[in-house]
């Protein structure tokens, strides 16, 4: 649904099949993503592409440089990272990752991945993966201790992520730069927040940096 922010009226409405996260709005572009990823008119939501993907859990959209990143999971729980050309809605890569059908257990709550100069970071389970933005080779691969429900954050050339505890990650080659256990949380839910020398984290409870 899309409302006036003046009259507080609805402008529009549009059903998308299987959408459990917020849209990401660029310019008069409204995406969403369900069973399929749909790019709609912010004027009246009428819809401009499709594209069509039919599984069943799909994560956030993170955008950049005109493209939209974005992971899937199938009834399998197999897990896929997407690039989608933002404009045409076709496909510029895909890489299918070792969880699910394919893995030890299904692949976990899917997360929007980072994509911070020219790299875009993934998450699955315990593992962060990255890829070439613009070509979806492959750079590395690190697993940590706990499943990672929340997507990477990448500030100065590290990569924060939690699970059952912090972990700072070197964006170059995925190599743990330091780790550190916060109280005695197992549940590190949030993203972590980079603020001049200060990692912040949060349980749900508390946030410490």
């Amino acid at each position: 649904m899309a409302f006036d922010t003046e009259t507080r009226k609805m402008r529009w409405t549009t059903n998308v099949r299987g959408l459990d996260y917020a849209p990401t709005v660029i310019g008069d572009t409204v995406y969403v993503a369900g069973t399929d990823v749909l790019a709609l008119s912010a004027n009246d939501g009428s819809e401009r592409w499709r594209f069509e993907i039919g599984v069943t859990e799909s994560s956030p959209i993170t955008t950049a440089d005109g493209t939209l990143f974005f992971k899937t999971s199938d009834a399998n729980g197999q897990g896929v990272c997407w690039a989608v050309n933002a404009d045409a809605g076709t496909e510029r890569w895909r890489i299918g990752i070792p969880s699910g059908k394919e893995g030890e257990i299904p692949s976990a709550e899917n997360v929007p991945p980072a994509v911070v100069d020219g790299v875009a970071y993934f998450v699955d389970k315990e593992d962060v993966y990255a890829f070439e933005a613009a070509t979806g080779n492959p750079r590395w691969r690190t697993s940590v201790d706990g499943t990672i429900n929340h997507a990477p954050t990448v500030a100065n050339g590290t990569v924060y992520v939690c699970g059952e505890q912090v972990f700072a990650l070197s964006a170059d080659d995925g190599n743990t730069e330091w780790t550190t256990s916060v109280a005695d949380s197992t549940r590190l839910a949030q993203s972590p927040a980079v603020m001049a020398d200060s990692v912040i984290v949060t349980d749900g409870r508390k946030a410490r940096a």
